[in-house]
């Protein structure tokens, strides 16, 4: 019997996981200010899907032409430490998504970006992507053959 003390010690794990999701979150979204940020995680429907992100309206302005400055302010209205939801410009599309830290799946820091780094980072991207879409096949494929699966989908740190 586990008694007061399981209960409790259950508890505390409870509020540290919090406690570090909360962590993660303010670090991302200090960090993706001024860099970009590849992370990978499930989208609510329960896809996979990798994003290329940034909140530097420098970078923002090269890759995409474009003032999206007060539509990230108006998703910082709602995405916040409580939801755990970080606000950034997805390069790739030009526009303004989120992602929950509680669905990451990985992340990869890539820096400041600038003139030199810009075709590297979208390089890297699209193989992160690759391979993210080849562990969802190879795990899919698995599921319906009936084969165990574990470990197919890696964090990309």
């Amino acid at each position: 019997m586990l008694g007061i003390g399981g209960i409790l010690f259950c508890k505390v794990r409870v509020e540290l996981i919090m406690d570090e999701k909360i962590k993660l979150y303010y670090e991302l979204k200090d960090a993706v200010e001024k860099q970009t940020i590849i992370v990978s995680f499930k989208k609510k429907d329960g896809d996979m899907r990798v994003m290329i992100g940034t909140r530097n309206m420098d970078t923002v302005n090269k890759v995409c032409g474009k003032d999206l400055l007060r539509m990230l302010y108006g998703f910082d209205k709602r995405a916040n430490a409580e939801n755990r939801n970080i606000p950034v410009v997805d390069l790739a599309i030009g526009e303004v998504r989120t992602f929950s830290i509680d669905r990451m799946q990985g992340y990869q820091l890539l820096g400041e970006l600038n003139d030199q780094t810009i075709p590297l980072a979208f390089e890297h991207y699209g193989k992160v992507t690759n391979f993210v879409q080849e562990q969802v096949e190879k795990l899919k494929s698995a599921q319906s053959s009936g084969e165990v699966a574990d470990g197919l989908i890696s964090k990309v740190k």
